[in-house]
């Protein structure tokens, strides 16, 4: 028997992944060991390999805790289930679906095109205070995102079960609720006259979808790795992750003024 995730030797084509009783750990095992009687690596645990083709069972417990806020996760159980990893297949559907209002913000600024519009005063003081609570808006978002991300999705718990999922996904969504009220609000808000002061709003205008990006980022490799593939558990230790590469250039321009 081979530890999956961690293991240095990858797993063979006809191999499959089951989880060890004991401390939950993905395994990787070769076909020839179904039914077999096998010893954990990680925990010591001695269990018997089940058959790969039988389905996942999901507690009612479970399905009732997803239908409560994730009822199109219910809808796709039985596919999702199927994945050699299933429990991040679950996690990343879970995330898919809480972060669903920040999507459609992001996406629909993007399709709108922002007008040349007079702001009631051309203060610089003004701009400079608006621009400087805009950036400690930001970040207190994205650092309180970032700190609970760290918190559930850590090298010990990964990959979590159902419950962890859910719990997941209700410290992630009141954050993307922030970061879509706060992309609305720069996205709308007139634009102040002078070329530096409209490229310092542009600026602040891509931090939200980059922090969307980001989080699609992390849905896109929990996809991955539902599948057995690129299960790289460093993926989650997410520092600096939302600091937008244009926060540099905000900040020279911010000086400049």
């Amino acid at each position: 028997m081979r530890r999956g995730p961690s293991a240095s030797k990858k797993p063979m084509e006809d191999d499959m992944q089951v989880q060890c009783p004991g401390c939950r750990q993905q395994l990787v095992v070769a076909p020839q060991h179904i039914s077999a009687e096998l010893e954990c690596p990680q925990c010591r645990t001695r269990f018997e390999v089940p058959d790969g083709n039988q389905e996942v069972e999901i507690s009612p417990d479970e399905i009732a805790m997803l239908e409560r806020r994730d009822a199109t996760v219910v809808a796709r159980l039985k596919e999702l289930t199927a994945r050699p990893m299933w429990h991040y297949a679950v996690l990343s559907a879970v995330l898919v679906n809480r972060m669903q209002g920040l999507t459609q913000s992001v996406h629909k600024q993007d399709r709108q095109k922002q007008g040349n519009r007079s702001i009631f005063s051309r203060s610089k003081g003004k701009f400079l205070a608006t621009i400087d609570q805009d950036g400690m808006t930001y970040f207190e978002i994205v650092n309180g995102l970032q700190d609970m991300l760290i918190q559930h999705l850590d090298s010990e718990r990964m990959p979590p079960e159902t419950p962890a999922s859910v719990a997941c996904g209700d410290v992630v969504e009141p954050y993307c609720v922030q970061l879509a009220e706060f992309h609305e609000t720069v996205c709308t808000r007139s634009l102040f006259p002078g070329d530096a002061q409209q490229q310092i709003q542009l600026i602040i205008m891509g931090w939200v979808p980059y922090a969307w990006q980001t989080l699609n980022n992390l849905v896109i490799h929990l996809e991955a790795a539902s599948q057995g593939h690129n299960d790289n558990r460093e993926t989650y230790a997410m520092s600096n992750v939302f600091m937008p590469p244009s926060f540099a250039l905000f900040h020279n321009c911010r000086i400049r003024l």
